[in-house]
């Protein structure tokens, strides 16, 4: 499972949304529907609770891929804003047949000090001569899936890629199209492809030192009748954008 907290440092006064999602190959259940069943002051979930979401006591199972989310708006229970510091979110859920359960514990920072970068992804394409075949489904926030599609449906089954760099290109023309990424790479991702859209889906860490660092990513499509890279994405990580 991943527990998602995003953003991680806000603002005070903004919108923290807590996601769980099941990556898992079972069924998972909450007790109830909500995602969290407190949030606490302090170093953990100790102590009394400074909230209490108001949740509807029924069952909710996800099943794999599936994801739940509840928000805070960073009041106590009696609807009065909390001062900025460190809290904590309680997270419990169980197994398909309530044989065990699990209990984690996520921390927020509320500060002034906080300044939200918005997860973005733009598409860029050189002098146009590249396909505009790579988009974001999803763009890469901080703790979550960072989820990308790969339109090959103009090539024979064959390989797709994708790749990030830490630099973009001016379009450098190679054998392949107009090359719009440079500099380090930082990830490759290669999968089959059966001459239609592939997806590819990359994990962002939940850390905060990222927000509104900047990467830039293209795809190559492999098959008959050759290789074709893809425009590219220039990519902003960050938090969920509102």
């Amino acid at each position: 499972m991943t527990v998602a907290v995003s953003p991680s440092c806000a603002a005070p006064g903004q919108m923290v949304e807590v996601i769980l999602r099941n990556n898992s190959d079972q069924v998972i259940k909450l007790y109830d529907d909500c995602v969290f069943t407190g949030v606490f002051a302090g170093s953990s979930c100790t102590g009394t609770a400074v909230y209490g979401p108001s949740c509807a006591f029924s069952e909710t199972p996800l099943e794999p891929g599936q994801s739940h989310v509840r928000s805070w708006v960073q009041t106590d229970d009696q609807g009065n804003p909390v001062p900025p510091g460190q809290y904590w979110f309680e997270i419990t859920y169980t197994d398909e047949n309530y044989e065990q359960d699990v209990h984690c514990c996520v921390p927020v920072t509320i500060s002034s000090s906080c300044i939200p970068s918005v997860a973005s992804a733009v598409p860029r394409n050189g002098s146009g001569s590249n396909p505009s075949t790579l988009a974001s489904v999803y763009p890469p926030e901080l703790g979550w899936y960072w989820d990308t599609s790969l339109d090959c449906s103009a090539h024979a089954p064959g390989l797709a890629h994708l790749f990030v760099y830490n630099s973009p290109a001016s379009g450098v023309p190679g054998p392949y199209g107009e090359l719009l990424v440079g500099g380090v790479r930082i990830l490759r991702m290669t999968q089959p492809h059966a001459g239609a859209v592939v997806s590819f889906s990359a994990a962002v860490p939940l850390d905060v030192a990222l927000c509104g660092v900047s990467a830039y990513s293209q795809g190559l499509c492999g098959g008959a009748p050759g290789r074709r890279l893809s425009n590219a994405l220039d990519l902003v990580l960050g938090t969920h954008p509102q």
